[in-house]
């Protein structure tokens, strides 16, 4: 029968207690701003942001962590560029609801307004630091962001106009507006359906006829062969 020594028990109730507090075991405060759905406009308002949502238990996630730390330390208390991050595990609604998360980790840039409609998801190759931070630089995350939200920002005069000429449209012209631009969205969609259904057709009836034409040739070949057989 094994003895548990008393240093031995002692070892094991700490290993109990780690595996009961792994998520909170060695963790290191972040230097990202942690958003939540109660103070998502207050630290974000004014500012452009760089987000990322993710999971503790996530494989990609964890592979990203410290490279988003690097960043997030680089720009920590900017006074114009937030970055930020979400854990989707806390924050169901503010995920799946209010930004409609699809994958993990997801990271998205730009001009928080009107709760992040205006935020766009960028691609990057390998999401290593260099690579954030020279994306963050090259798009002016130091700078005010030019927005239906921050006209302010707006050097540009066309776009500053643009965007004027927008707000100065009637509730029911917007209306109007966002319905013709979907439904031509939409017919767009059953366009290049319909179109995709001819390349199909088209492409299958070759394929077929190009295994037709296939078999027959090996047909020949192996009579060819067979006659060459018979006359050696």
């Amino acid at each position: 029968k094994m003895k548990i020594t008393g240093r031995q028990k002692g070892s094991f109730i700490w290993l109990l207690w780690a595996a009961s507090n792994h998520t909170s075991l060695g963790k290191e405060e972040s230097s990202a701003v942690v958003l939540t759905k109660s103070n998502f406009e207050e630290l974000t308002k004014g500012k452009t942001v760089f987000i990322k949502f993710f999971a503790p238990w996530c494989g990609h996630c964890q592979e990203l962590a410290p490279e988003w730390e690097k960043l997030a330390l680089e720009w920590k208390g900017h006074d114009q560029g937030l970055v930020g991050e979400v854990d989707c595990t806390v924050e169901k609604e503010l995920c799946e609801k209010q930004f409609n998360i699809q994958g993990l980790p997801t990271l998205k840039f730009g001009d928080p307004s009107y709760g992040g409609t205006f935020l766009e998801e960028p691609y990057f190759e390998e999401k290593v630091y260099d690579e954030l931070s020279a994306f963050a630089k090259d798009n002016n995350m130091n700078l005010p962001m030019c927005s239906p939200g921050n006209l302010d920002a707006c050097q540009d005069e066309e776009v500053r106009n643009r965007y004027q000429k927008l707000f100065s449209m009637s509730l029911e012209d917007i209306d109007a507006e966002i319905a013709s631009k979907e439904k031509e969205i939409k017919k767009a969609e059953e366009k290049f359906r319909d179109e995709f259904k001819k390349m199909q057709t088209a492409y299958d009836a070759m394929a077929n006829k190009n295994e037709f034409e296939s078999i027959a040739r090996k047909q020949q070949i192996k009579l060819l062969k067979e006659i060459l057989a018979q006359k050696q």
